[in-house]
This record gives structure tokens, sequence and C-alpha cells, in this order.
């Protein structure tokens, strides 16, 4: 009866129930003499591994050693215990201790209801007490009353002097001071464009409680700080927060520096200035196209928990490409836009659904503008939904925008001020860029995605794209987004430090390869590698005092960044209808015309060449062929006669040797 009682409470265990009924099966089994010490263990939740058994007589001892923190392990260790059947068989077991169960144990303690909260008072207001008591002018009963902090904590504060709010609880592994290093560390890592993730946090964590000779509860096989360290380090230190990174290639993190974005305000204000135009915000313009797919993307779905395939059907592996060239300006004013497709014939029904003005255009070889694309946009489009007077376009330095004199003439004549961004810099400059291309195209995958479960494949064809980008493109062409986007780039108001200082890092961290190498710092010239490095060991000889700043920095170095090099060509800001420009322009292209020239005058005179020059060319060239062709006949007779006369003597010798 007992064995089964005992059968009973264990498989109760095993179950998993709630915290108290685990606890009240534990002191069961414990008022059962099995000798747990059960009053040591009701604070915890533990898992018990047994084989069969009828009755039983402990022979050896055993060892409970209670962890101090609930989240920690707790080491029992129980001899093996033996058991006699009662058919004489021998039959064994052990109890053996598992992590707790993080569904049951919280990793954040919560005070019970109606406890009373600690530390709900205000530094400001300790400062002020103790300044008082010091004063004489009030108590220290009355100073508790008055500002509702602990008389206790008011002595213990004015004795040791500690008048600084901290954090309840231990301090942590590394201490207060050091964590504020490493969380220094980690914004200087994302502020080179080298963020690290949770993962190589906990590593680096590992290696600097190592190096600094701390005890820690670290892993030491996976060589790696706990889930749990990580989520109480983030809340230690709140300026430290997990986002969703971006890509940023190494020319747009180099390109956008202060010089270029300085270059480009001194040569906007200018053209304002000359123009008068820091008040018609109708009157500046930004153009950009950007490039979408015709299908549902997938993204974050519910499901049923614990799924491990969730897919969402997709129209195809890929969907087609289609550029989109967008116009808007300060004021908030969209212009239509216009769609860049690949082939060559335009059906109708693919501009249903676009706004009223828009079009298509089409391009034989890609769905890429190209010069003569914008060229036709520039006439059809922005110089006749242009503002009155003098107008300003903001484009970027791609070639279709910059190369034509034609264009440059035709802006020119119309007094449209060009003006180009400078290379890699777009992503910071360019108003499209900053508020509306993204909404766009988040619009835009909805529309698809309705798209999809309405209609199927049909429903994201070619003839269909009108009405999925019309739908987007008045959510997403808002007069906030307009404005916001030009006051984001500092273009209007004209304001030089709109740009973020983070925006900088990238190309500050830099190295510039025209600077001598020793001023560069320690960190720009550790290696590039973020993996985590063993502990390191210093000779007891050394007279370097190694702090913990300088420790972290050897654990985790911050990555080398390839340096600037001045011979790699890049496009300054510049307006391309300056008279300087157009000047340059019309030279190089009358070049370009002579060249053309020469090479057509050239083929001219070859083909004016009649059939007799053809001939005489053609006998001069048999006269020198001849001799050679008699050299290669006397040649080849001679070589003829010495194998004849080689196998001549070669047969008389073996007549020889016969005879």
């Amino acid at each position: 009866m007992m064995t089964q009682n005992i059968c009973m409470e264990i498989s109760y265990v095993l179950r998993g129930p709630t915290v108290q009924a685990l606890y009240n099966s534990v002191r069961n089994i414990a008022d059962m003499n099995v000798a747990l010490k059960a009053k040591q263990c009701l604070q915890y939740c533990f898992v018990i591994h047994f084989t069969q058994f009828s009755s039983f007589s402990i022979y050896n001892t055993y060892k409970v050693q209670v962890a101090s923190n609930i989240r920690q392990y707790i080491s029992l260790t129980i001899g093996q215990i033996r058991y006699d059947a009662a058919a004489g068989e021998l039959l064994h077991f052990r109890v053996l201790m598992v992590q707790v169960i993080a569904e049951t144990m919280p990793r954040k303690y919560k005070r019970k209801l109606g406890v009373p909260a600690r530390g709900q008072w205000e530094e400001e207001n300790l400062l002020e007490a103790v300044t008082r008591i010091t004063k004489g002018d009030i108590g220290i009963r009355e100073a508790s009353r008055y500002y509702g902090i602990p008389e206790s904590t008011i002595r213990r504060r004015k004795a040791s002097n500690s008048l600084t709010k901290t954090v309840l609880g231990p301090e942590g592994v590394f201490g207060r001071e050091n964590e504020k290093r490493l969380a220094k560390h980690i914004k200087r890592l994302a502020s080179s464009g080298f963020a690290p993730d949770q993962r190589s946090v906990r590593r680096m964590a590992f290696q600097f409680a190592q190096s600094l000779g701390l005890k820690h509860p670290f892993n030491m096989e996976k060589q790696e700080a706990g889930y749990d360290w990580m989520m109480s380090f983030l809340e230690r230190n709140p300026e430290i927060s997990l986002r969703q990174s971006q890509g940023l290639s190494v020319n747009r993190g180099q390109g956008l520096s202060r010089e270029e974005v300085k270059g480009f305000f001194d040569l906007l204000e200018k053209i304002m200035t000359e123009h008068r135009l820091f008040d018609k915000p109708a009157n500046i313009f930004n153009m950009d196209e950007s490039g979408i797919q015709i299908i549902n993307k997938a993204g974050k779905v519910l499901t049923a928990k614990g799924s491990k395939n969730v897919s969402v059907l997709t129209s195809a592996e890929k969907g087609e490409t289609v550029t989109v060239i967008a116009c808007n300006n300060a004021e908030g004013r969209f212009l239509p836009p216009v769609l860049v497709m690949k082939g060559t014939n335009k059906k109708r029904d693919v501009c249903d659904g676009l706004p009223p003005g828009s079009d298509v255009f089409m391009n034989p070889k890609s769905a890429y503008i190209n010069t003569e694309l914008f060229i036709r946009w520039f006439k059809e489009i922005f110089l006749v939904k242009k503002s009155p007077g003098v107008n300003l376009l903001i484009v970027d330095g791609h070639a279709s925008h910059c190369t034509s004199l034609e264009l440059l003439e035709l802006a020119d004549r119309n007094n449209v001020v060009l003006l180009c961004l400078p290379s890699h810099t777009t992503h910071a400059l360019q108003p499209l860029d900053r508020a509306f291309f993204s909404p766009l195209k988040q619009y835009f995958n909805q529309e698809t995605q309705a798209a999809m479960k309405n209609e199927g494949k049909q429903g994201l064809s070619r003839s269909k794209v009108g009405y999925l980008l019309g739908t987007a493109w008045k959510k997403a062409a808002s007069v906030g987004n307009a404005v916001n986007g030009f006051r984001a780039c500092g273009i209007y108001p004209l304001n030089p430090h709109a740009i973020p200082e983070h925006m900088f890092c990238i190309a500050d961290a830099t190295p510039d390869e025209t600077q001598p190498s020793s001023h560069s710092s320690p960190e720009t010239q550790s290696s590039a590698s973020q993996t985590p490095r063993k502990t390191i060991d210093r000779p007891s000889h050394s007279t370097e005092t190694f702090t913990p700043t300088k420790i972290l920095q050897e654990v985790s170095p911050l990555p080398k960044l390839p340096s600037k090099k001045s011979n790699i060509r890049k496009q300054p800001a510049l307006e391309l209808t300056s008279p300087e420009n157009l000047e340059r322009k019309k030279s190089l292209f009358r070049a370009k015309e002579q060249k053309e020239k020469n090479k057509i005058e050239r083929s001219m005179q070859k083909a004016k060449k009649g059939p007799a020059e053809r001939g005489r060319r053609s006998e001069l060239n048999m006269i020198a062929v001849v001799p050679v062709l008699a050299m290669l006949k006397i040649h080849h007779h001679q070589t003829q006669t010495n194998v004849q006369n080689a196998g001549r003597t070669i047969l008389l010798r073996k007549r020889k040797m016969i005879g």
C-alpha cells in the first residue's frame, strides 16, 4: 500500500501540474520518509525518474544542496539506493534534478497582491531630505513621513553618504560600471555599421567575464551567457534595444560624409537665393524612380502555435518588374505616375486604374528607365504639370538624368534648374526615398495579397497592375508624406542640420588613406572578425595596466572599415543647367561628333577605292605567295629524298649483318 501511494505521488509530480500541487506532492513524499528534506525544497520543482519497486530500504547516504536563486539549478545528489524486492531481485533507481521549468518558474519575480512595493521614491526627494536633516530643519522620522521614504533607507543612505538611487537587487555578474562599459561598447559597434546580434552579445559577455576573472553562471560548454542574463541586461540598460536592421552598402555608408552634405546644401542655398525660391514650395520638385514586382510577397501571418511549415501561396517564383516614375513638390502635390514596362507594343488595359494623367512607357530591352524615356517624361509630364516661373527639379546622378545635352538645353529653355544629388547620398537627401516609396510598396503589397486571395493568379497579371498601383498610389501619395519628405531632408524649409548625426557615423569612422597610419585608432587597426576569443593570458611581469575598457576592446574589437580611396570617381552636388556645365557638355558633344565624323570619312574613303585597286592588291599578294610555295615544294622534295636515302642505308646494313 505504501509503495502504491509513493508511485502515485511521483507520477503526479511527473505530469507537471501547478506549482502548488508540485509543492504538496514533494511534502507528502517527504512525510513518507523518503528522506528528501522537503522543507528545504518547497520553493523548487523537480522531476523524478524511477523504476518499479515493491518494498524498499535505504542503504546509502545522500546530500542536498539548495541553490540560493530560484532560477538556478538545484544540485541534488543522491547516492545509489538499493531496494530489496519481494522476489529477491535487486532494483536500482536514481533521483535526477533538471532545470526549473520555464513555464512554472517566472524569470522576473512579481510581488504578491497587498504587499507594499519597494523603492517608490525619487532621488531628488532623498537628496532634499538628507540636506534638511543635516541642517537640522527636520528629523528623520518627520522626513520619512513627508517625503515617503522609509526611515531605515534614510538612515542607511545618510550614514554611507550614498544618495544615488540604484536598481533593487544584486548588481549582476559584471556590476553596474562594467555593464555600462559593455553597453557603451555595443553602441560603438552599432555606430560603425557592425551592430551585434543577441548571440554575439552573449558570447561577448562570456569572454568579458572570463577575461576579468569574475565568477559567473554562464554556459562553459557553449561559451556564452544565458538568455535570462540577456533579458535582464536589456532591462537594466534601457538605452539598448533589439531592433530590425537594414542593409546598407559600404559605398552609401562612406559616401554620406559631412563634406558632401555641406557642399549640397551650400549649392542648394545658392540656387534658392538666386531664383528666390525660399517662399515658393510649389516650385521645388523631386523626381525619382523605383522598381516593384507584380507578385504577392509572404509576410508575418497567424497560424496554429507550434506549426513548423507555414506556407503562403504566391502567383509565381518571381514577379515581373515594373519601374514607377514619381515626382512631387514641397507643397505636397504629386504629378501623375508613369510606369516603364518591358516590351514594344502597349496594350490599352495596362493604363486602366491608374490616376488621371498617368501613362505607361514601353522599353524593348528592359523595364528600366533610359535617357530617351526620361526626356519623354520631361516633355510630356513635367513641362506640362510644372508650376509657373522658375522650377527646381532635384534628381539623382543616374546616367539617364544628367548626360543628355538635349535634356539640359530643353530644361534651360523652359526655366527649369536641374540639381544633381551627390553620389551615394539619396537615402538621406532624396525626399521620395525618405517618405514615399516605402509606404507605396507596403500598400502595393497589401493589394497584391488581396488580389491573390480574391482572383487567384489571374489577379496579378500585367493587365491588373494599373488597378493595384492606382489603389496603393491613392493611399501613399498624401500631402503629409510629400511635405515630411522635404522637411526630413532639410530641402524645404532649408535646414542644413536636418540630417541626423547617426547617419554620419560610418563615414566619420572610416579612415582616410591619405592620412598616415599612425593617426588611426587602435580599434580600427584590429581584426574585422567578431569571433569570440579565448581568455586573454597576460604575463605577470608586464607593466601595462589593463583596464576593463581595454579588455573589452581586446575581447570584441571594432572591425576595420575599408579606407577611403582618393582615386575613385565620385559625383558631387552639381547644377546641371549652369552655364559652365552646359558649355562643358557642348564641348564633349562636339568632340564626340568630330570623332564620329572622322570615322565616317575613313569608311567612305575605303568604299571609294575601285576594283582596279583591289585587283592590283591581289596580284601583289600572289607575287608574294608564289616564291613561298616554291620554297615549300623544294623543301618537301628534299625531305622525301633524304628519307629514301636513309631507307637504302638501313637495308644495306642488314644485308651485311646477315651475310
